[in-house]
């Protein structure tokens, strides 16, 4: 009986947020942007729990207001593929629409980072859902600190060596498709505690273009972390 109540409180405790991690009901999934892609089961359910527990310890960074409003559900997916004439993998995207994110966990060293680079995506288009004048400046600031322009489709035919986008602006090669994937990435690398730990003994290799960047990211997130949150992604300034 006490194991029945005690269960039941700490359910209670963590659907105080209206956010669920959950695992997918259906294996074929239509996104509400129109394509179709496959979210593999964890069978098992070991893994599951696993990264389960992940999430939930990296949620606590965030305002529980930010949670509850803009994020429904956190689906953990075993595989996801793609539907294409090629098989090609996901690590993880969101639907603004129905407000869930999609994240694989098999072979995702950065697991962690690509939880927070699909999160910094609802952050973003909540900045220009509040405003269309802020959130003009923010991108016209943005923008500014790239030498190039975005590359969208055609980033995937840059190769893989590191000069070729560092010199240019971006942290990640992945960076030069958009505007919002260059945010992405920028957050990634604050929010994700591996990456941010290496920022500071490295501070002499970041551009301005790259410390532009990341101050842009800090200012902004102010108001979607907690206290302590924020005391995380400033770790690299101290």
């Amino acid at each position: 009986m006490n194991k029945i109540i005690l269960s039941s409180l700490l359910l209670f405790a963590f659907n105080a947020s209206a956010l669920s991690i959950d695992m997918s009901e259906q294996v074929k999934i239509k996104h509400t942007g129109g394509f179709v892609f496959f979210c593999e089961k964890d069978l098992l359910g070991e893994k599951y729990e696993q990264y389960r527990t992940k999430v939930k310890k990296q949620l606590e960074i965030y305002n529980k207001e930010f949670l509850e409003d803009k994020i429904k559900k956190i689906i953990l997916c075993n595989k996801i593929t793609l539907k294409r004439k090629k098989a090609a993998y996901a690590a993880g995207f969101y639907d603004p629409w129905k407000k869930e994110v999609y994240l694989s966990m098999k072979s995702n060293r950065n697991f962690v980072g690509t939880m927070h680079h699909e999160i910094s995506s609802y952050i973003l288009r909540d900045l220009c859902q509040q405003s269309k004048a802020r959130c003009t400046l923010f991108k016209n600031r943005w923008r500014k600190n790239n030498k190039v322009n975005y590359l969208n489709k055609e980033w995937v035919n840059v190769k893989n060596n590191i000069n070729l986008w560092w010199q240019k602006g971006f942290l990640g090669k992945y960076a030069m498709s958009n505007l919002e994937n260059d945010f992405n990435t920028t957050a990634e690398f604050l929010l994700t505690k591996r990456l941010r730990r290496k920022i500071k003994p490295n501070l002499h290799k970041f551009l301005k273009n790259h410390l532009n960047k990341m101050n842009q990211v800090v200012s902004l997130y102010k108001n979607y972390l907690t206290p302590e949150g924020y005391q995380k992604i400033m770790e690299w300034k101290k």
